[in-house]
């Protein structure tokens, strides 16, 4: 599975932006099999990845900036 450009043009466009605030307080707690099945039912399995890690990583992220919610990250950039 790997993500193509076109996966991640839509991450960053107004189409994502439902999924990852959708998925924020879903998140809180662990991402769950469950979960992943109902996500696949709309987005395909690299775009489940993607909205998944970044609603992740935007938690991490949340004790250095504060518009952390708002911003995108790879996991190599915000360590």
């Amino acid at each position: 599975m790997s993500a193509t450009l076109d996966d991640y043009q839509w991450l960053v466009s107004d189409a994502a932006q439902p999924w990852l605030t959708r998925l924020q307080p879903e998140l809180e707690r662990l991402a769950t099999p469950a979960m992943l099945q109902r996500l696949r039912k709309d987005l395909s399995a690299e775009r489940v990845h993607l909205v998944v890690e970044q609603v992740e990583l935007r938690q991490r992220a949340r004790e250095k900036f504060s518009l952390a919610d708002r911003m995108f990250f790879t996991r190599k950039g915000l360590e």
